[in-house]
């Protein structure tokens, strides 16, 4: 938020200088279009990043680096916003024109296949995104230590979708052994990777072993009461957020799941189920065509109301979850 506010505050600045049009001015408008994105304001940010990237091709030719970035925060956020289609639609183009281009965009066509590879997982297309990972894995340079560690760990996300938590495991420790060569012990990214290699031991049945991580965690971390205040703290950024988001969009339904699930691992399941249920229902007025996010907060749903031991209407839940699943879902989908 203070960098939105800041870079906000340039633009006038750049105006002045060389013009609405002038590279600094749209570097500037990309850098807002990226802050609206973390805020969860996708519906700006979206208008904003079309709008930016209009002009930019009226001022450059395809597979100009500018486009090439620009393309890239607009897929991020039509993938965030349930438009995953249209993001894959954008960045295939771009990387066509990036292809035949006199500019050299190694880099930044590596960024958009990565972007790619993310909105795989996203839409549970993880044989697709095992396949999009490796093939950036085996272009990344040596001394891509940052990007290796970040990819080894999408492609552990990708094979523990497909249950294959061996190869999940492997590359789980991969991108921890590279993070720890980079960043302090108690950093996000190692304690992250150390929770993924925690699932993916469970996922094994080498319960013993996922202890010993976890007792890990709970050190770098400074102990339960540290834990229990970091979970705290996040439930209250959710509830401002979703404070601050009450109309009916795609941001809010990401900050509804994201508390319910917080709210259910804390053991407290009438909050859970409230919440679940609004999410459900805000998923039906949104209308969205993403089936398995329908299916998960169903599965939830009635999980929550199945651990204060209302059977009876659990079960009826979890027969109406099946029929939906039946109704919208391919045969054989794991759900």
């Amino acid at each position: 938020a203070g960098a939105h506010r800041s870079f906000e505050e340039l633009l006038p600045a750049y105006e002045l200088l060389g013009g609405r049009d002038c590279p600094g001015y749209l570097r500037i408008q990309r850098s807002i279009v990226n802050c609206l994105r973390e805020l969860g304001s996708l519906p700006e940010a979206i208008r904003l990043a079309e709008e930016l990237l209009t002009r930019q091709q009226a001022k450059y030719p395809p597979g100009h680096p500018e486009l090439l970035l620009t393309a890239n925060e607009l897929g991020q956020c039509l993938s965030k916003n349930y438009r995953a289609q249209d993001a894959e639609q954008l960045l295939t183009q771009q990387l066509e024109a990036a292809a035949i281009s006199p500019f050299d965009t190694a880099d930044l066509e590596r960024e958009l296949e990565i972007t790619l590879a993310r909105i795989a997982i996203d839409q549970q297309q993880y044989e697709l995104a095992v396949q999009r990972f490796e093939a950036i894995m085996k272009s990344l340079p040596d001394s891509a230590n940052d990007n290796r560690a970040s990819i080894a760990s999408n492609l552990g996300v990708a094979y523990a979708g497909l249950r294959e938590w061996t190869a999940a495991e492997t590359c789980f420790r991969e991108a921890l052994e590279r993070y720890r060569d980079t960043f302090p012990p108690d950093h996000p990214h190692i304690l992250t990777n150390l929770g993924n290699v925690r699932a993916a031991l469970h996922g094994q049945g080498k319960l013993a072993e996922a202890r010993k991580i976890k007792s890990e965690i709970e050190r770098l971390k400074g102990g339960s009461n540290s834990a229990e205040s970091n979970v705290a703290a996040k439930e209250q950024r959710l509830r401002r957020r979703l404070q601050q988001q009450n109309e009916a969009t795609a941001s809010r339904l990401d900050a509804l799941k994201d508390l319910a699930s917080l709210v259910q691992a804390q053991e407290n399941y009438a909050g859970a189920e409230a919440l679940y249920q609004e999410a459900i229902t805000l998923y039906q007025q949104l209308e969205h065509d993403r089936p398995e996010l329908e299916i998960e907060l169903r599965i939830n749903h009635w999980y929550a109301v199945s651990q204060q031991k209302r059977y009876d209407d659990a079960c009826a839940l979890a027969e109406q979850t099946l029929h939906r699943a039946r109704e919208i879902l391919p045969e054989k989908h794991g759900y």
